[in-house]
């Protein structure tokens, strides 16, 4: 069986489930990484929403965002034979539930541990640590799109976990994410200049306000092994 690292699984039961714990995932195929992507060491994250049968089985898988649609695609391949705990009907559980997956994949093949996006402190970061994920991975000699490093990943991760939970529009998201991307190479810049500022006040105002508004969403659990 195998695994992806630096993986976070949020269930999310919108039915009422009762006292008893949601399911849980015992079968998980990891999605295969695109070939060019990976070669190119460009890394991405992919949020897919579910539903999971009382059997155990996924249907109707969605990618509620995506940074890249190779991701998207291979999220949805292999989602569909995940498997989850069953469970009986009864005692305020239903047919289906659904689940919410973020995922992240990571092109490092050095066998080194990942650290996943929620274990980032976006509010606490500066732009010291911007650089310092630049200085990186110019060592390891990859040709990293600006957008893909953990910083302005874990910035689009806090904004889809915004929608999620109905924060704000799917068009107030559109935009933020079109400002981010285009004010990119700017706040690299000007982290650049200014290491020991507070990264998220570098970010466009527009990613700032939606950020203030999914400050209270929690970050999901962080899934084990399987």
């Amino acid at each position: 069986m195998k695994h992806l690292r630096g993986l976070a699984v949020l269930l999310m039961a919108f039915n009422t489930w009762g006292h008893n714990s949601p399911p849980s995932l015992v079968y998980l195929l990891e999605p295969t990484y695109p070939t060019d992507l990976k070669r190119l060491g460009i890394e991405g994250d992919v949020r897919v929403r579910m539903l999971v049968n009382l059997d155990g089985t996924v249907v109707d898988p969605v990618i509620l965002y995506s940074s890249h649609p190779e991701f998207a695609g291979a999220t949805l391949k292999a989602v569909r034979a995940w498997r989850f705990s069953p469970w009986a009907l009864g005692a305020g559980r239903p047919e289906q539930v659904e689940v919410i997956a973020p995922l992240l994949f990571n092109a490092d093949s050095s066998g080194k541990k990942i650290k996943p996006l929620s274990a980032i402190d976006l509010e606490a970061s500066t732009c010291r640590q911007l650089n310092t994920d630049i200085e990186n991975h110019m060592r390891r000699r990859v040709n990293l799109p600006l957008a893909h490093l953990g910083l302005f990943s874990k910035t689009r991760y806090q904004l889809i976990s915004g929608l999620v939970a109905q924060r704000y529009s799917s068009e107030e998201l559109a935009i933020a994410l079109f400002d981010l991307s285009q004010a990119t190479e700017s706040i690299v810049r000007t982290c650049q200049r200014t290491i020991s500022r507070r990264f998220v006040e570098k970010l466009p105002e527009s990613v700032q306000l939606l950020l203030a508004r999914a400050v209270s969403v929690k970050a999901p659990a962080e899934s084990q092994p399987i």
